[in-house]
């Protein structure tokens, strides 16, 4: 097998603000005081982010929360606010287009009195606001939520969803054939071809046995949508030392 590309060098540097989308937001990595000790609820999973980070997820129920259920207070919270929310949208959407039927909800910041939520379609590729609009039923997201989401929280599915490897690769080989033309991307052709080598050494551990389903998955979703910047000045989103940074620290 040839080798990796080595990583690209530049002496740019890149505003620590531009970084969020691209490292994952952190996860409780500590156990709340209620929560420590406390074995993992009925129907619960624990799973475990490439950066380490630890979230939990109900398959049953299609929930997925960063907090700590074992927290008795906290489940709760999680759980009356998931109820509460699809029992609003079953409401208003009851004559508009059906919910899908794979919706996941991304609970979290949960209180007595509030919470943050968020939904996706895995089948659809599709984020959703969480806000309902009469009349108009859900209302989707911009692409860059749905791949955030892979990228945050890649750990709890077998396989990728649909079609994201195909708009992966489709992505990386378009980027590489319009930036000769002149259009700008935040990703350079030298990071472009860096994270093809990464992705293909994936697939090829993927083919020995050996399958990282969560690493893949955050590695399309911080890449991904590939679009290019075609107005304002070019701030690169994250520098060469950032990109590979990022991979050694995912063992990518």
């Amino acid at each position: 097998m040839s080798q990796s590309p080595s990583p690209p060098t530049s002496s740019s540097s890149t505003d620590e603000t531009q970084m969020g989308f691209v490292e994952t937001r952190a996860y409780q990595r500590f156990p709340t005081r209620n929560g420590a000790g406390n074995p993992l609820p009925i129907e619960w999973e624990r799973h475990r982010h490439p950066n380490n980070d630890i979230y939990y997820y109900n398959r049953r129920l299609r929930l997925i929360t960063p907090e700590d259920i074992r927290d008795p207070q906290m489940l709760a919270f999680i759980l009356d606010a998931r109820d509460d929310h699809l029992r609003q949208l079953r409401t208003f959407n009851a004559t508009a287009t059906p919910l899908p039927n794979d919706l996941e909800f991304v609970v979290s910041d949960a209180t007595e009195d509030a919470a943050v939520i968020n939904m996706y379609s895995r089948q659809l590729n599709i984020a959703y606001d969480s806000n309902y609009i009469e009349e108009k039923g859900l209302q989707i997201k911009t692409p860059e939520h749905f791949w955030s989401h892979v990228a945050e929280y890649p750990s709890h599915h077998p396989e990728l969803p649909p079609h994201t490897e195909a708009k992966f690769i489709r992505a990386l080989e378009s980027a590489k054939a319009a930036i000769p033309q002149g259009a700008t991307f935040p990703f350079s052709e030298a990071q472009i071809d860096w994270v093809k080598a990464k992705y293909d050494r994936l697939k090829a551990r993927q083919m020995e046995g050996r399958p990282r389903v969560d690493i893949l998955g955050w590695l399309i979703g911080i890449v991904m949508p590939l679009d290019a910047i075609s107005h304002g000045p070019i701030a690169r989103r994250f520098s060469d030392e950032d990109l590979h940074g990022l991979m050694t620290r995912m063992e990518v």
